[in-house]
Parts: structure tokens; sequence; C-alpha cells
């Protein structure tokens, strides 16, 4: 029989809690399938709970709560294991609290995924997450007024999937939105401006 590799005993609690937290990210998946968004963002605020983390949280734990695993629990596992299943949980956070139209909070979660992206993962896993997370958050930014800020999040997105019909349609949407002297600066020296 092959022989099965288990946890070290420094590793346990850490898989321990990133397993029960995968169970709290599977219920909000299905939630989101079943149309239930507020049973969603439970489950995925859960998942951040068992893991002690919430937005904002700098890392492995940092930002506990009682229920949380440790920090050593956590580093145990590895960190860019967690952080990689927390951008995920944080970016369907965002989609449900979207749908809920919980519109700050969504862009809040998008952009604590997209600080949890390494800059420097250039793999299709982080590429696509990150096209997700910048939709998101663009999504969120239009529906609070903050149509620069959507513009600037989806032409970041099409640089990643420029062939991205819904992206394409949003950019176009915001460009029409903000006004054309913002896109188009005047050409005077900054310190003109200061004194127009």
């Amino acid at each position: 029989a092959p022989l099965v590799a288990c946890p070290s005993a420094e590793e346990a609690p850490g898989k321990m809690a990133l397993a029960a937290a995968e169970v709290a990210k599977v219920a909000g998946n299905k939630a989101v399938a079943a149309g239930d968004f507020e049973a969603a963002d439970r489950e995925y605020t859960a998942a951040m709970e068992i893991l002690g983390c919430e937005v904002g949280c700098g890392g492995l734990g940092d930002c506990r709560t009682e229920e949380g695993a440790s920090v050593g629990d956590l580093a145990a596992v590895g960190g860019s294991e967690v952080d990689a299943f927390l951008v995920a949980v944080f970016c369907n956070r965002a989609h449900a609290r979207q749908q809920r139209g919980l519109w700050a909070p969504a862009a809040r979660d998008a952009t604590e995924a997209l600080r949890r992206l390494p800059p420097e993962d250039g793999s299709a896993a982080a590429q696509k997450m990150r096209v997700k997370a910048l939709y998101r958050r663009g999504l969120a930014h239009e529906e609070l007024g903050q149509y620069l800020d959507a513009l600037v999040d989806f032409n970041l997105a099409l640089k990643l999937a420029p062939t991205n019909e819904g992206i394409i349609a949003a950019a176009r949407r915001m460009k029409g939105r903000v006004p054309q002297r913002v896109l188009d600066p005047p050409s005077r020296p900054a310190a003109d401006l200061w004194l127009s």
C-alpha cells in the first residue's frame, strides 16, 4: 500500500484550520450557486475568521479572532498557500457583497484580494484572480460613482484579459462617464496648473 504523508505536529493545527476554512468556502460557493448571497457572505466570513483574518490584516493571522488559528499554526502550513486561499475567499465575498448591493464592502474585499496577490506572481491562476478582483472592484467603484477609479480598474483588467467582453463593455461605459478633460489633461506644465 502506498504511504500517505501525514502533516507534522507543527503543521497539523494549521492544516486543520485550513481544511475547516475550505469547508466554509465550499459552503459559500454553494450558496452563491443557489443565489443565497447573504449565506455566501456569512460562509466566506467564517472561512476568514477560522484563519484569523479579516480585511486589513497584514498576513498570517495577525488580526485573528479568538477562534482563529495562530500565526505559528498557519506559518507551518505555508504562507503562500494560506494567502492564495484568502485571495479567493476575499474575491468571492466581494462578489457576494456586490450581489447584495454592498458596494463599499465589496470594493474593500476586492482591494484586499489584490493586496494579497504577490505582484511577481505571473501564474495563470494569479492572473485570473487579479482580473476577477480588478473587475469586481471596478464594478463597485462604478456603483459608488467613482468612475475614474472604475475606469482605471477596468483598464488594468483589460491589460491582463484583452478579449474579455464584459470588461471591454464596462471600460467603454466608464470612458463615457469620465469627463474628457480628465482623460486628456491640458499639456501645460504642472506649475501652470497651480497658478490657474
